[in-house]
This record gives structure tokens, C-alpha cells and sequence, in this order.
């Protein structure tokens, strides 16, 4: 899925750039408890909670020069926040993730002077 408009933020950090981003895919899980009672015709499943949401994207990134994007490249993962709340913005909506934790980030090759980054994050469900 592409959005064009999105803005993704990490403990107040801005993931995407002013390009948009692509490959956004969200899969969210919980905890369930299945029990089969003696007697029962089937078994019955219960939910436990602990829902979480994996979320991954590539956001494409534009730089003035080679050397910013090198830059960049080279020292965003270590200066990149690895948890805090999470932000999803899409035209005048946000969605928010209280709990979210950077599981990885991949730069890929750049095109010209766009750089696409893939990120992938487990959170809380956005709300």
C-alpha cells in the first residue's frame, strides 16, 4: 500500500520524509487462551489481551547533496529513537501507539538523491 501524505513519528521523531512511503503493512496479534472443557461440544477460546501490532513501511527520503545522504546513511540507526510512543499521521488524523519499539531499520540503495529506509516496528494497537 502506498500513502503519499503519511508522517510517522517515534518518540517524537520524524521517521518519513516528504516523499511519502510504500509497503506499509500492519498486522496486529493477541494472546488467546484456547480451553477444551470436558463435556463441552468444542473448545472455547479467550481472549488475554497483550495485543500488539507489527508495522512495517519504507519511507523515502530526499537530500540536498551525496554527502548528507552518506551522511544520513551511515548514523541513522544509531541516532534513531528505539522506543516511545508512536505516531501515524494521515491527512488530519493521527493515530497513536503509546508503546512502540524499533525492531529494525534497512537502507536501501539509493536513487540519485533519494534514499528509501524500510522500518519495522512492534507497538501497542494505534488507536
Amino acid at each position: 500500500m502506498r500513502i503519499s501524505s503519511a508522517t510517522v513519528t517515534l518518540a517524537g521523531v520524524a521517521l518519513t520524509g516528504d516523499v511519502g512511503i510504500t509497503g506499509l503493512s500492519i498486522n496486529g496479534q493477541s494472546a488467546v487462551d484456547v480451553v477444551a472443557l470436558i463435556g463441552a461440544s468444542g473448545a472455547k477460546a479467550f481472549g488475554k489481551g497483550n495485543a500488539t501490532m507489527q508495522i512495517g513501511f519504507t519511507a523515502v527520503r530526499e537530500f540536498a547533496s551525496d554527502t548528507l545522504l552518506e551522511q544520513f546513511a551511515l548514523s541513522h540507526f544509531g541516532t534513531c529513537p528505539k522506543t516511545g510512543a508512536l505516531a501515524f499521521t494521515v491527512g488530519s488524523t493521527t493515530y497513536t501507539a503509546t508503546n512502540a519499539a524499533l525492531q529494525s531499520v534497512s537502507i536501501g540503495d539509493p536513487i540519485g538523491l533519494l534514499l528509501p529506509i524500510t522500518y519495522s516496528i512492534v507497538s501497542s494497537p494505534l488507536l
